[in-house]
């Protein structure tokens, strides 16, 4: 029997999946070879099976999930058709649920795998249909192969993959760590902590004291080791007998795991520094010690003393720096009360000072990662209790993972005064589809370029109603904040549970027609605009030519309509909007530039030609 056909069709639908399951359609050479097989479906069952699934390609309403099944038959049938000489034991798949063939053209698919194999600041910019294809097999497999060149872009990329398969993947990553390789960056064991955390122990163990593994895999591996205590002797034993970067890293390891060498190891550290504690900051910054804090306490005195002038403050002081050694240490209450002293009287801007006061609570939030923060919820309630106003968004963050139940009343009165910051907290919040629950990252505001990712708090498994009151009571504060609100409540419907999106979308739409009707904003009509379903068009009548004619009664003009034509509205009602858009603008009095106004009009009319074109 000729058998040729088959491998023909078998080599055409692997190159079909390749290209993007939403082109089946058009692939005429899938449909030759299946043309050239019937002959041989005819004179075999099993082939006839596979004849009449790929025929099914070209009606079906999910041709990925037939042409999944396709190739699927069609190995089976190869390996009946000749023997097989290896007869070692097989091993378990690492392909698990989450994984799929998703339905994409051949460009789309080979852009995301670019940038994620370039590690392209791009990753940080992906669109929502970007990251929807991150759950199929081609993104992962481009992902596994980028890892070892890493980045801060790819790290970014690597919390979407990490929340779908989770742990799932550490096996596939594994087998990329290339012990052979002298200048591997060690990126790779990076993720697998990501993934796995200390469930990995043993193999961080295994690394780290292999004298033969390359040395930023033996960094990587020392630094995943640093967040157990039990790991504490290994790595004393590693700072003992090792040299250069290893021993350091092992050095930043133990002292923070603060095991009772700890102490005397900074102390004569600093010793040696001959009063130039700069030398030695990363380690006092890293170490929870008595003598850390006394150094800390040292250096915020002395940059109380430092004149309040603006400038000064700004760039020369480093109170940053400063509040930046505040890390891993809870008996230091007066240092952040000091630092909150400092940052009022430099009578800085709204938005300045915010950032500040973000940074303390970012420090306090992120002590509550280690092991034992009896001590750190301890220091954040004391705080909480002497300066509410300035310390409420790390004791909202601790209610949240602690007290879920009564972290809405915290933030009573709070949110205009950092608003910034908790409409952060809350947009933080995403849903994790390998953990099935919802979680927050220890962190209070963006993460910074280069550095370490934070943890993850695992809060719920359904997003409460009472938290998303909040967030759509955020249309009460002030107007000047919408562009940060829609920016956070867009980011916040894009990372929710497929569960519990009807029922978001809902609540911050009406959040949005809120905003839109108190102060018309592109904003606000932009994510009008990309949810509203058109069993909601009434309400959307009039909100997007009020925003385009207000911006030219403001000077903030735009002559574009198009937002008009993305709204949910009916072909009549978007010819109506626009004509009566066009006669308030062509009457419209003001202060404003008359080319701008005709500009505007032009486009109005293009825009009501182009429409009544269809």
């Amino acid at each position: 029997m000729n058998t040729i056909p088959f491998y023909e069709l078998r080599t055409r639908l692997y190159a079909s999946a390749a290209s993007g399951c939403g082109a089946v359609n058009e692939d005429f050479r899938l449909r030759r070879a299946i043309e050239a097989f019937e002959p041989l479906a005819q004179a075999n069952k099993a082939f006839m099976k596979l004849y009449s699934d790929c025929a099914k390609l070209f009606t079906s309403d999910h041709p990925a999930d037939v042409l999944s099944d396709c190739i699927a038959l069609a190995d089976a049938l190869a390996v009946t058709q000749g023997s097989f000489g290896d007869s070692s034991e097989t091993q378990p798949s690492e392909i698990n649920a989450e994984m799929k063939i998703i339905p994409v053209t051949y460009s789309a698919l080979s852009e995301l795998c670019e940038k994620i194999e370039k590690c392209s600041p791009k990753l940080q910019e992906l669109t929502e249909s970007e990251i929807r294809l991150v759950s199929d097999g081609r993104v992962l497999s481009a992902f596994i192969r980028a890892t070892e060149n890493g980045n801060v872009y790819l790290d970014s990329f690597a919390e979407n993959v990490i929340n779908i398969y989770g742990e799932a993947m550490v096996p596939m990553l594994r087998n990329t760590v290339d012990l052979t390789d002298e200048k591997a960056s060690g990126k790779t064991v990076d993720y697998i902590y990501m993934a796995a955390g200390a469930k990995e122990n043993d193999y961080y163990i295994s690394l780290a004291k292999n004298p033969e593994a390359p040395q930023n895999i033996r960094i990587s591996a020392i630094k995943a080791m640093s967040h157990d205590t039990a790991n504490s002797d290994i790595l004393l034993e590693l700072y003992n007998t090792e040299k250069g970067k290893v021993k350091n890293a092992a050095l930043m390891a133990v002292l923070e795991l603060d095991p009772p060498e700890a102490e005397e190891i900074l102390s004569k550290l600093i010793e040696k520094s001959n009063g130039n504690y700069d030398k030695y900051a990363d380690h006092v910054r890293i170490s929870p010690s008595q003598t850390a804090e006394e150094l800390v306490r040292a250096k915020m005195n002395e940059t109380a003393q430092v004149p309040c002038d603006k400038d000064i403050l700004l760039s020369a002081l480093s109170i940053e720096r400063t509040v930046s050694l505040f890390k891993n240490k809870s008996g230091i209450a007066d240092c952040y009360l000091e630092a909150v002293d400092i940052i009022k009287k430099w009578g800085a801007g709204e938005q300045l000072t915010e950032n500040y006061y973000a940074s303390l609570n970012d420090t306090l939030i992120k002590n509550l990662q280690n092991k034992d923060n009896d001590k750190f919820r301890c220091l954040i309630s004391e705080l909480y209790k002497k300066s509410p106003n300035e310390f409420v968004p790390a004791y909202f963050f601790m209610k949240l993972i602690y007290d879920p139940d009564d972290a809405v009343s915290v933030l009573s009165g709070s949110l205009e005064k950092l608003h910034y910051t908790v409409t952060s907290l809350l947009a933080d919040i995403r849903y994790s589809s390998a953990h099935k629950a919802y979680f927050t990252e220890y962190r209070c505001g963006p993460a910074e370029n280069g550095s370490e990712p934070a943890g993850k708090a695992f809060l719920f498994e359904s997003f409460p109603d009472s938290l998303l009151g909040v967030m759509c009571s955020l249309s009460d504060i002030n107007e000047k904040f919408y562009e940060h609100i829609c920016s956070s409540l867009l980011g916040f419907i894009e990372g929710c549970a497929p569960y519990d999106r009807e029922r978001i979308v809902s609540a911050v739409l009406d959040a949005a027609f809120d905003m839109a009707n108190k102060c018309p904003s592109y904003y606000c009509v932009d994510l009008i605009a990309k949810y509203c379903p058109e069993s909601m068009a009434d309400r959307c009548r009039g909100i997007a030519s009020e925003y385009i004619y207000s911006t030219l009664i403001t000077k903030r003009a735009s002559t574009s309509c198009s937002i008009i034509n993305r709204l949910p509205l009916s072909y009549s009602d978007k010819i109506d909007e626009l004509t009566e858009l066009l006669n308030r603008v062509a009457a419209a009095k003001g202060n404003f530039n008359e080319n701008t106004r005709n500009d505007l009009m032009k486009n109005i009319k293009s825009w009501i030609e182009f429409i009544m074109k269809g």
